[in-house]
């Protein structure tokens, strides 16, 4: 299964630095808005964010080359679901962070 990784060595490395540092730079602008403006909707919008830039780690070093041969099913049901996942995670904490009075 690791020959059908769609990321490895260098190429993982840039894209977890890329994406996963932009997603948590906004998971801790979030927390310091929590911090300024502390509220339940805020507090919920800074762990839906944080969880998302968790998960979105951990799918870049299991994504499957599209079409690769040799991948389960179930593996591929597992990175979609963690895809998923991090997406509803990102959405409900920009919602929450929508009701957020300041």
């Amino acid at each position: 299964m690791d020959e059908a990784r769609m990321l490895t060595g260098p190429r993982l490395l840039v894209s977890r630095l890329a994406f996963v540092g932009f997603l948590g730079a906004i998971a801790f602008a979030t927390v310091v808005a929590l911090v300024l403006h502390p509220s339940w909707q805020m507090a919920a919008s800074a762990l839906c964010l944080s969880g998302s830039t968790a998960l979105l780690w951990v799918v870049l070093g299991r994504w499957p080359v599209p079409g690769a041969s040799g991948v389960s099913l179930q593996e591929r049901a597992r990175v979609l679901g963690t895809m998923v996942a991090m997406l509803a995670l990102f959405s409900l904490g920009a919602w929450s962070f929508s009701l957020a009075p300041m």
